[in-house]
């Protein structure tokens, strides 16, 4: 016969308390990535629920306060000269953001106009855009939002490419505001579903994936007891009696 005693060492003791506070820590960061994404979600769904703002002074608008409104302009766009920002996925196709200047009546700041997404054609640095922006004086509804970032970015990334439509990696306002020869907007409107003059927009169907995180919170988690689980494992000896 033989019996257990439970015996762990001092450094797989030390092992287990460094495995628990990192993977418990890194649950509880997506739990709290989760719940942030979760009242981004809620924020954006609340106000686009808000009364339609009409925007007549772009140049003050306060991002923090107004991000996800609905807003209207009026104003024209600037047709012979518009951005396709590269390397946006729609349902598993490549293609471009289309962003069009658009010239509010009143204002010296133009509003960068995201008209939708078109697929990529044949020739990937050439593009050509399916159709143009209604002409002449218009007045268009949409919501308003930040600008496509991304947390590392290549030197040059935001410089606009040769030639109209122009191609843009990361959108700089500073650097397409200098190839336009007029300010532009910090943000943009993405163009409503009901707008004419626009491409494939889904902007209310896109919301964050807070459950993701909740399951990577859950692996994490999972580590943590499995380690507990080894610790207590591996510190059992048997000894005869």
């Amino acid at each position: 016969m033989r019996h257990y005693s439970f015996k762990p060492s001092l450094f797989s003791l030390i092992l287990l308390l460094a495995g628990l506070t990192l993977f418990t820590r890194l649950g509880l960061w997506q739990l709290d990535r989760a719940a942030e994404r979760d009242a981004v979600n809620h924020e954006r769904e609340q106000r686009a629920m808000a009364p339609t703002l009409a925007l007549a002074s772009p140049e003050t608008v306060d991002l923090g306060a107004l991000r996800y409104r609905s807003v209207t302009l009026f104003g024209e766009y600037d047709r012979d000269h518009e951005f396709l920002l590269d390397n946006q996925p729609e349902a598993g196709a490549v293609g471009f953001h289309v962003l069009t200047p658009f010239r509010v009546q009143g204002s010296s700041i133009a509003v960068i106009i995201n008209r939708g997404w078109i697929p990529v054609g044949p020739d990937r640095l050439h593009p050509v855009i399916p159709s143009p922006p209604p002409e002449g004086p218009v007045m268009l509804l949409g919501l308003i939002d930040d600008l496509y970032r991304v947390g590392f970015q290549l030197e040059g990334a935001g410089v606009p490419g040769a030639g109209w439509p122009s191609l843009v990696q990361v959108p700089d306002t500073g650097q397409m505001s200098a190839r336009l020869g007029y300010p532009l907007s910090a943000y943009q409107v993405l163009l409503s579903a009901k707008a004419e003059g626009g491409f494939g927009r889904s902007w209310h169907t896109r919301r964050l994936d807070a459950d993701k995180n909740r399951g990577y919170a859950l692996q994490w988690f999972l580590l943590a007891a499995l380690a507990l689980v080894l610790f207590v494992r591996h510190g059992l000896k048997r000894s005869p009696t």
